[in-house]
């Protein structure tokens, strides 16, 4: 058979059916999922809408999760970071879904548990869902705190879209911008390019 990309989501939903389907009859089924952004948060919401008899627990440390999605307007002012904020604690009193306000600390695939400080979670799936972070030691002179604060990349939404926002209103007029587009691959092709046409237009 030809591997078409409607081949490859008929195969992928009749898988998740069938899981969906082994589930039902099992009530003790426990999910868990660490890291509660797009792809941890829908998987949580999804699963238990298709099976509310599963058991879904939410390993996310952060209170919040903001959507980088619409932050550069944030930046420029269009926008608050209230409009791009959703609480964890809201999200999972919704769907029922049990929420660990811990990052995972290791994953052991033997015994199907993960740990979280002294605490250990057990699971019969699981997905890994941790987002991303930065690897400041690839840039010169981007490894200390303080200039990570003084140069803010704001490619992950949050204090670093306060920050960024923060230097751009108390720039003097004429002032200068420099900014650096991330080599390909990244996870949003045209970030950059949004950011500036905002930062120019603003």
């Amino acid at each position: 058979m030809t591997l078409s990309r409607r081949t490859l989501m008929q195969a992928a939903g009749a898988g998740l059916f069938s899981q969906s389907v082994l589930a039902q009859n099992r009530a003790s089924t426990n999910v868990v999922i660490i890291g509660g952004g797009f792809a941890g948060a829908t998987a949580a919401k999804y699963l238990k809408r298709f099976n509310p008899r599963l058991s879904i627990t939410l390993i996310e440390p952060n209170d919040a999760f903001i959507m980088c999605p619409m932050s550069n307007r944030v930046i420029t002012g269009s926008m608050n970071i209230r409009d791009i904020t959703r609480a964890y604690s809201a999200f999972t009193t919704k769907y029922g879904i049990k929420w660990i306000h811990a990052a995972a600390d290791t994953i052991d695939p033997d015994k199907r548990q993960v740990r979280v400080g002294k605490d250990v979670v057990s699971y019969d799936k699981l997905i890994v869902a941790p987002g991303i972070d930065f690897n400041y030691d690839a840039i010169g002179g981007m490894g200390n705190a303080a200039a990570q604060l003084a140069i803010p990349h704001a490619w992950k939404a949050g204090e670093q879209t306060r920050r960024l926002k923060d230097q751009l209103y108390a720039m003097p007029p004429g002032g200068v911008i420099a900014m650096h587009i991330p080599k390909v691959p990244y996870r949003c092709p045209p970030g950059p390019y949004e950011r500036a046409s905002l930062l120019a237009n603003f």
